[in-house]
């Protein structure tokens, strides 16, 4: 018989290993300059370091980890029907995820003494698991993961999620792929056009219900055949901006019913870019920028009784809309609109309540559990009663 592979494994040949080799790379070229250090750790570890890192009740530490045991471990087991009475160090399981073995490495090899700096790392490795093969999901993978240990500041939190943007810019996918892989999840017709055959080759083992086509996607000739009029939209993502700003404004003016979506990394020329018809226009840095601070404000202020649910920059960052939830004792229950001392500069847009959304009149008052759209050019909003003007009488 023919020794075949373990059902649920994969061998990593030709453009596989280079896609597996291309992401060590990113991974090495984005988080080294933010101070993060390579690490491996064994493949093999104590199960306890398993159990006590992701919990014993979890579905990876009760049905998912390949257990591990020596020639004469093993036959103890079988016989005993339990592996109850071996030692700690024999109890072995292969690795199911990353951060259990590195925090473990961290403490045995005290990287973050007291009072010392926080530890960054990361990793990029095989995992197993033993579950149920099927598409998408294997019983040996890889892994690209950070592990940033001992910084308390939400800081840290904005920080990797600047560093995973920058992974996905770079990491040979870029914006089209995760786009794509989206919407062919929601069941459209997708099209990508590439330029370089190998990442053609690639996207197409990627994405194999979408459409791939190789070809230079700012030839006029190209896309037509492409079949450029019959379709939706178009998304203008290359890494060259003057590319993008070419083919938004050629598809807009031969096209002019096809929706299009173009990306501008650069706001220098903010009101040039403003005075085309390039259709939607949208700047990746700008998306990171409101998904840091949403997430860094909405941390800061997890102890307020009025939490910000969301928040958006808006007109270049010169006012912001706030999503903020009422809870119960918020002191602005209750009160006529009209009647409350707000800030300058601020505009109650919106409550939301129970399903229905109101315009609101002065008449209106804020109820627990409402959700309310504010929108103001006043920097330090942190909690619901921070709308308030601030003088004598007011807090």
């Amino acid at each position: 018989m023919q020794a075949q592979r373990a059902e649920g494994t994969k061998d990593l040949i030709g453009r596989d290993m280079r896609a597996w080799q291309k992401m060590q790379d990113v991974a090495a070229e984005v988080f080294g300059p933010f101070g993060f250090e390579a690490v491996e750790t064994p493949a093999i570890e104590q199960l306890d370091v398993f159990v006590h890192g992701i919990g014993q009740s979890t579905d990876v530490v009760r049905k998912e980890m390949f257990r591990v045991f020596s020639g004469a471990n093993f036959e103890r087991v079988l016989q005993e029907g339990t592996d109850a009475k071996l030692k700690a160090k024999q109890r072995l399981a292969l690795r199911p995820e990353g951060t259990a073995g590195v925090v473990r490495a961290v403490v045995e090899n005290n990287l973050v003494p007291q009072g010392a700096a926080p530890v960054k790392l990361y990793y990029a490795e095989a995992m197993f698991r033993g579950e149920r093969p099927q598409k998408g999901r294997l019983r040996q993978f890889h892994q690209v993961g950070i592990e940033w240990l001992g910084a308390p500041d939400p800081a840290a939190d904005a920080e990797c999620i600047i560093m995973l943007m920058r992974f996905y810019e770079i990491g040979g996918g870029r914006i089209a792929y995760y786009l794509a892989k989206q919407l062919v999840e929601a069941g459209l017709d997708v099209k990508i056009i590439e330029s370089d055959p190998a990442r053609c080759e690639e996207l197409s083992v990627l994405l194999p219900k979408a459409e791939i086509l190789c070809g230079d996607g700012t030839n006029e000739a190209f896309l037509r055949k492409c079949g450029i009029e019959t379709t939706g939209a178009v998304a203008a993502l290359t890494g060259i901006d003057e590319e993008n700003v070419l083919i938004g404004m050629y598809i807009r003016k031969t096209w002019p019913k096809v929706k299009v979506i173009t990306k501008v990394n650069r706001t220098s020329f903010q009101s040039i870019i403003d005075s085309m018809d390039l259709g939607s226009v949208f700047n990746p840095r700008n998306s990171a920028s409101n998904l840091i601070c949403r997430y860094v404000r909405t941390m800061q202020n997890s102890g307020s009784s009025s939490q910000i649910e969301t928040l958006y920059k808006l007109v270049g960052g010169k006012a912001e809309a706030l999503e903020f939830r009422v809870s119960e004792g918020s002191k602005l229950c209750g009160i006529p609109l009209q009647e409350l001392k707000l800030r300058e500069n601020l505009l109650i847009g919106c409550i939301g309540r129970g399903g229905q959304i109101i315009i609101p009149s002065g008449q209106d008052t804020i109820e627990p559990g409402d959700s309310v759209i504010v929108v103001t050019c006043s920097a330090g909003l942190g909690k619901l009663e921070d709308i308030l003007a601030r003088g004598p009488g007011h807090e």
